[in-house]
């Protein structure tokens, strides 16, 4: 379980991801984004885009207004929520300097249980529906 409060109207997530070693990357949670994705350097800061040449791509809008980014699919050997383990994930990282936010999508979201307590606004992710069942029983708003 994991808790983040929201900051500026956006909630941020602590994230871990495994390449060839851990780094935590902070992630803003979008619900309406379909992919998560983030800066190709926040992975690894030793990644040229030139690795990724022949690697599966999308150019993806609404990260910048009126501009499509590019964005190559990245195989992570773990990606963890605060504390809840999601697993060999693929997520979608850019060399593009004008993408600044790094977004955690629906593709990763739809796989584990998170709920919005709007009273402390807060946002709680848990690894499943009976742990989140199970942490609601006993919660105090």
């Amino acid at each position: 379980m994991y808790t983040k409060s929201k900051s500026k109207n956006k909630y941020i997530v602590e994230c871990m991801i495994l390449s060839e070693f851990p780094r935590i990357v902070s992630f803003m949670v979008d619900t309406g984004a379909t992919y998560t994705c983030c800066s190709a350097a926040n992975i690894d800061t030793s990644f040229r885009e030139e690795i990724f040449k022949g690697h599966e791509f999308r150019i993806f809008g609404g990260i910048v207004p009126n501009i499509g980014i590019k964005f190559y699919k990245y195989h992570a050997k773990q990606f963890t929520i605060g504390t809840v383990d999601s697993g060999e994930r693929d997520i979608w990282i850019t060399f593009d300097k004008m993408a600044t936010l790094d977004l955690l999508g629906i593709d990763i979201l739809q796989d584990i249980a998170y709920f919005h307590n709007p009273q402390k606004k807060e946002l709680y992710f848990y690894q499943d529906l009976e742990e989140m069942q199970n942490h609601i029983k006993n919660f105090s708003l």
